[in-house]
């Protein structure tokens, strides 16, 4: 069995942090068809994390289109 995460000094030092303004990093799925955003696969603080998802979203998604935005600009795009 597997106990629950109960280190306090974890749960403070997060708390709060990150609020999704904050995540301007957002990799997203593009739909196959109008190949336009179908949904977030997740959000990043930094390009570093974001990177690390989209290379996840590779994996999982091959032969889909897969882009890292921040904000209108494309940083990363499978398609390219």
């Amino acid at each position: 069995m597997v106990k629950p995460h109960t280190d306090t000094r974890f749960s403070r030092a997060f708390a709060g942090k990150a609020a999704p303004e904050s995540l301007s990093f957002v990799v997203e799925l593009c739909d196959a068809e109008e190949d336009r955003p179908e949904r977030i696969l997740g959000r990043a603080f930094n390009l570093t994390l974001a990177r690390a998802i989209y290379l996840a979203a590779l994996q999982d998604f091959p032969n889909r289109r897969i882009v890292i935005r921040k904000g209108e600009m494309i940083i990363a795009d499978s398609r390219a």
